[in-house]
């Protein structure tokens, strides 16, 4: 079952034969514990896009949050100082990139 992803993305991904692994992480990102442990793509995009989410980049802070998975943090190797040293980072490079545009 393909879970965090419309049908018709679904079908738009295996349609234009994207590889599984890409596929995984589009529809797992939300909830990478259910894709198994061959989803090492998907647990990345899960990290990355709950700290977009912590800093205030995406959709807005009205916007549906993903809780951070904690197995998966562990499972790629971080720990909490290592995100909150990423998230300050990213915060830091988008706030001089707006700055530039």
């Amino acid at each position: 079952m393909w879970l965090n992803t419309s049908s018709w993305e679904l079908i738009i991904l295996k349609q234009w034969s994207f590889p599984e692994e890409l596929v995984h992480a589009v529809c797992w990102h939300h909830n990478p514990e259910n894709c198994g442990n061959r989803c090492m793509l998907s647990d990345i995009v899960h990290v990355a896009n709950n700290l977009g989410q912590i800093i205030g980049a995406g959709r807005g802070p009205d916007a549906w949050c993903s809780e951070l998975s904690l197995p998966v943090v562990e499972k790629l190797g971080f720990k909490s100082a290592d995100l909150e040293e990423i998230a300050e980072q990213t915060r830091q490079k988008i706030n001089t990139l707006a700055g530039v545009l």
